[in-house]
């Protein structure tokens, strides 16, 4: 059987007071990561915020990790989740993988 891969596989925009930002899943089938990317205080870059529950998204608190929106960290998030093995815990977490692809 193949490895499932992580994916981005749902996000929505909402309108609020700082114009827009997005809301998604993340998630290999199994198990379930939720972001939100929205623009940082100076409202000039947005930031991608990583949560392993939708509370912790909604207070705004506890984040797995945040770091610049753009394709290319995408693209190394997934490379992180997608490195890991299928049975792995470290997809959040004091011991995720993302301490060894992010700094």
């Amino acid at each position: 059987m193949k490895k499932k891969e992580w994916k981005f596989v749902y996000d929505e925009e909402v309108c609020d007071t700082l114009g827009s930002n997005f809301m998604g899943i993340i998630t290999d089938g199994k198990r379930f990561l939720f972001f939100q990317a929205l623009p940082d205080e100076d409202l000039n870059d947005e930031r991608c915020y990583i949560y392993s529950s939708m509370m912790s998204m909604f207070s705004r608190d506890s984040e797995e990790l945040s770091y610049p929106w753009t394709k290319e960290n995408d693209e190394l998030l997934l490379k992180a989740l997608n490195s890991l093995d299928e049975d792995s815990d470290r997809y959040c977490g004091e011991n995720s993988i993302f301490h060894e692809f992010f700094i």
